[in-house]
């Protein structure tokens, strides 16, 4: 019936995502520990060029924050007055 249509869709759907998404899963939560092993090893060993691995990805970072937050002030600011007949 409709309840087993859903959860063979879903269970579908979870494999599907888990099989193709699982490289880009693996290297989003490889990046922090060798970026903050390199920092760790260039603070202990006084060699500042392992530092810039976490200086770029700290900038990158800061950069992604700040246009999703722009993002989302203008979206919020064209619709405003939509938000406004709903409150």
């Amino acid at each position: 019936t409709g309840t087993r249509l859903f959860l063979l869709t879903y269970v579908t759907l979870s494999v599907i995502t888990f099989t193709f998404a699982m490289k880009s899963a693996v290297l989003w939560s490889v990046i922090p520990f060798v970026v903050a092993s390199l920092s760790i090893y260039a603070l202990c060993t006084e060699k500042h060029k392992y530092l810039y691995p976490f200086l770029i990805v700290s900038s990158v970072h800061i950069v992604l924050c700040i246009m999703v937050v722009l993002i989302i002030i203008t979206f919020t600011a064209a619709s405003y007055g939509t938000f406004r007949q709903i409150v």
